[in-house]
């Protein structure tokens, strides 16, 4: 599976909120050929897309249209004490203002393309992740909580040490098939 972290296709934006390489941002047609190799070598393809300040107020659908992906997330900017403190205090979105982007980007799933939205209450307990140093960790206190490395004490102990809300795990349609 190809996963993309595309919040916007608008190059200044793209600049100012630091997703760019060295050689500066990528362009949509960017954007374009990287999506039609993977493609073409079948990859199925993930969009992920976080919304913030900078981009709640964009329509994206004709960039979705023409690269279809397979499922398109959509995240409400998430703040994480300890980790973003700060970092993204002017980037938060209220719940109307994802919904809008929301309910205006949707109409993508007559496409094909499976919108899953996921507001922060949706986010918050319903992912078990991996660190660089090999442990799980979750957000459930909205805090990240971390377990022993796993190669020490096996994945099975590692996963009891950290806490995710199964329901809201479903809620968010977190398991499908790839």
């Amino acid at each position: 599976m190809g996963r993309g972290e595309i919040d916007t296709v608008d190059p200044e934006k793209l600049e100012s909120s630091g997703r760019a390489t060295r050689d500066g941002p990528l362009s949509e047609a960017d954007y374009f050929v990287v999506i039609e190799l993977l493609k073409r070598q079948g990859i199925r393809l993930k969009i992920n897309t976080v919304v913030s300040r900078s981009n709640c107020d964009e329509d994206l659908t004709c960039f979705i249209a023409r690269v279809l992906p397979e499922r398109w997330k959509l995240f409400q900017v998430l703040p994480i004490s300890g980790q973003n403190d700060g970092l993204v205090d002017d980037q938060l979105v209220t719940p109307d203002e994802f919904a809008g982007y929301v309910a205006r980007n949707r109409c993508v799933e007559d496409l094909g393309v499976a919108v899953v939205p996921e507001d922060n209450s949706l986010m918050t307990g319903s992912y078990v992740m991996v660190d660089p140093a090999g442990r799980f960790f979750d957000n459930t206190a909205g805090v990240h909580a971390y377990s022993q490395p796993i190669n020490e004490i096996g994945v099975d102990a590692a996963l009891r040490e950290v806490s995710v809300d199964v329901d809201r795990f479903l809620l968010r349609d977190g398991r499908y098939d790839w």
